[in-house]
């Protein structure tokens, strides 16, 4: 094969890595409704008590009701917090945040244009 024939060989299986390496990218999608956090946000982990881990008498359903009341004040306490943050955080500008994300999607559509 001559070295021109090399070089466009080279260059068409260039030319397909980036064609491929598009096809199989995946865009993050966002939850649009999803609230803001900042470093003081709480971050919800703790564990539901489950019904199986305690025993089947009335002291064993008493401490589930107990342990699972305390789970759902804990969660709902953690909420309240976010939600407050959340409040603070928005920004209430609405002509400046329409700007920005009129030039954020345009910018997004022509990427994603471009792609297929």
């Amino acid at each position: 094969m001559s070295k021109l024939g090399q070089k466009i060989l080279s260059l068409s299986n260039s030319f397909k890595f980036y064609r491929d390496s598009y096809q199989k990218q995946k865009d993050e999608l966002r939850n649009l409704r999803s609230q803001l956090k900042s470093k003081d946000s709480i971050k919800i982990d703790y564990k539901k008590p489950q019904r199986s881990e305690y025993p089947d008498t009335e002291e064993g359903t008493n401490e589930y009701n107990k342990k699972l009341e305390e789970y759902n004040k804990n969660v709902k306490e953690a909420e309240e917090v976010n939600a407050k943050i959340h409040r603070e955080m928005l920004d209430n500008d609405w002509e400046s945040v329409m700007e920005e994300f009129i030039e954020k999607a345009a910018h997004f559509n022509a990427v994603q244009d471009n792609k297929y």
